[in-house]
């Protein structure tokens, strides 16, 4: 017969913030929510890092929701900032890069590559303000 040490769900106090939900080995793994002075995250831990498909919400008001990976957002996901402008696309270590679409709060869109937060390569800049006749 095969024991081993299952997570359990508990409240803990962890890396500055609170954690409720899974833990193995006295850190955050599984399903949980973690929350500090300036974000709120629920989402996916693996061996107390956020890992997986998460969503925070941070105090100034801007949400990211997708991929993360050892604490940064990582892969396909979404960045909406409080002043209404939104990133959907590929991120690395918390920057835009790879392909992704930027919407302007005033509606002008960006279709197209990036680079550490630049607009790199191929793409396609629409003007909400230009007006056809």
């Amino acid at each position: 017969m095969c024991f081993f040490n299952k997570p359990k769900i508990k409240k803990i106090k962890y890396n500055g913030g609170e954690y409720n939900g899974y833990v193995f080995k006295k850190v955050p793994h599984g399903q949980g929510e973690f929350r500090n002075s300036f974000s709120i995250y629920n989402g996916n831990f693996v061996n107390g890092k956020m890992s997986g498909y998460g969503v925070a919400k941070f105090d100034n008001g801007a949400i990211y929701e997708g991929n993360w990976s050892f604490d940064h957002f990582q892969g396909l996901g979404k960045y909406t900032y409080a002043d209404g402008d939104v990133y959907e696309g590929e991120f690395n270590y918390d920057r835009f890069e790879g392909k992704g679409v930027y919407k302007y709060a005033d509606g002008d869109v960006y279709e197209g590559e990036w680079k550490k937060d630049k607009y790199h390569g191929f793409g396609k800049l629409t003007f909400a303000s230009v007006k056809y006749y």
